[in-house]
Order: structure tokens, then C-alpha cells, then sequence
């Protein structure tokens, strides 16, 4: 066991507390970066995967479910940055 770990008791309630800032973190972290895309450019995949930290297979479900709209260039898929943002803000 490492020396820095320990044991943080707390309830029910005080854990979701402190889950819900964290979550609320993370996500002004994902809108602030969506926000800062040259140009409203484009997503891959990967990158929404990444961003909600999911497989490209949830993702690809997502699109499947309408739930994002893709955009086909050629063999490639893209989603617009309004798109993820949109998803982020439900």
C-alpha cells in the first residue's frame, strides 16, 4: 500500500455532493474547450469519445438514437461543436 493513501469516511449525502461538483467541473472544462474551436470546427469521433469519456460505439448509438446528428464527408463522419454542445447542456 502507498504511504499517501487513506480512508475518507463520509455519507450518503456528502458524497453526492461532492460527485455532482465534480461532474459540474468536468463539464464547464468540456464547454470551455468546445467553446474555443476555431470556427466552430468540427468533431470525430474520437474526440466526442473522449470528451464524454465513452466508447465510439455509444457514440455511434447516440447517432443512431438521433440523439447526435452526423455529418458525412466522403468515408468520414463529423458532428458540428453546436451539436455537442447542445448534448452537454441537457
Amino acid at each position: 500500500m502507498k504511504k499517501n493513501q487513506a480512508v475518507l469516511l463520509v455519507n450518503h449525502n456528502e458524497f453526492l455532493t461532492e460527485f455532482q461538483n465534480m461532474l459540474k467541473e468536468h463539464k464547464s472544462q468540456m464547454l470551455k474547450e468546445i467553446r474555443t474551436r476555431e470556427n466552430n470546427q468540427p468533431f470525430t469521433i474520437d474526440e466526442i469519445s473522449k470528451f464524454f469519456k465513452c466508447s465510439t460505439q455509444t457514440i455511434r448509438n447516440w447517432s443512431a438514437e438521433g440523439i447526435l446528428n452526423p455529418i458525412y464527408v466522403g468515408h468520414r463522419v463529423y458532428y458540428k461543436a453546436d451539436e455537442v454542445n447542445k448534448l452537454l447542456n441537457r
